[in-house]
């Protein structure tokens, strides 16, 4: 069984409807949990979506852990942004893969102003029960957002996981992070402390 863990905040028409209607038509088997984490305009009830409300704002990675926990056991878990689409049907594909690595769409390669191991960026993680189990949840310190990632895949690291990277060509998703937030190139510069904890956490 495969769900779906959808973590959004506000922007309902322009990204997160589109995205569950998406999923919704190319993949009939996928099991869809919408986090709203703490939507001005609260999301509404949509038929085939299991809604989970946060009353207040709150950070992604919370949105992730409260999203899983909401959905109870699964074999696999995808974790994705609301300005998503899913072109294609994943979960037969999905039921396929090693349960022993992550699976992303994105790798933020290491930097000397950002971290010196390269990981998987968030905004869509293929997550099984095993990893999940193992590692555990994510970062709530990492508020509101960025780096729940680096902290992830650096976690999964010392574990053993395998790190992958998937083609969104061949699997069918999209990312429509540009034509959001495309001041997020410099948003990194933004968080200096949240590094800094991160660094700290992992030894650097």
């Amino acid at each position: 069984m495969v769900k779906a863990i959808i973590v959004g905040l506000n922007e309902w028409e322009k990204f997160t409807l589109p995205m569950l209607n998406s999923a919704k038509k190319n993949d009939h088997e996928l099991r869809l949990y919408l986090v709203d984490s703490g939507s001005a305009q609260p999301y509404p009830q949509v038929s085939g979506v299991n809604l989970i409300r946060n009353k207040q704002k709150d950070s992604y990675a919370a949105g992730l852990n409260l999203g899983i926990k909401n959905a109870g056991e699964a074999d696999w878990y995808v974790l994705i942004n609301n300005d998503t689409l899913i072109d294609k049907p994943i979960t037969k594909r999905i039921e396929k893969l090693d349960p022993n690595a992550l699976y992303g769409f994105f790798i933020r390669e290491s930097r000397d102003d950002l971290f010196p191991w390269s990981y998987l960026s968030s905004w869509c993680y293929f997550l099984s029960r095993q990893v999940w189990e193992k590692i555990g949840a994510f970062d709530e310190n990492c508020r509101p957002l960025y780096f729940e990632d680096a902290d992830y895949t650096m976690r999964c690291m010392k574990e053993g996981i395998r790190i992958t990277l998937l083609s969104r060509e061949d699997w069918g998703i999209q990312h429509l992070e540009d034509a959001k937030h495309p001041e997020r190139k410099d948003g990194f510069k933004a968080r200096p402390e949240l590094r800094k904890y991160i660094l700290a956490k992992h030894g650097f």
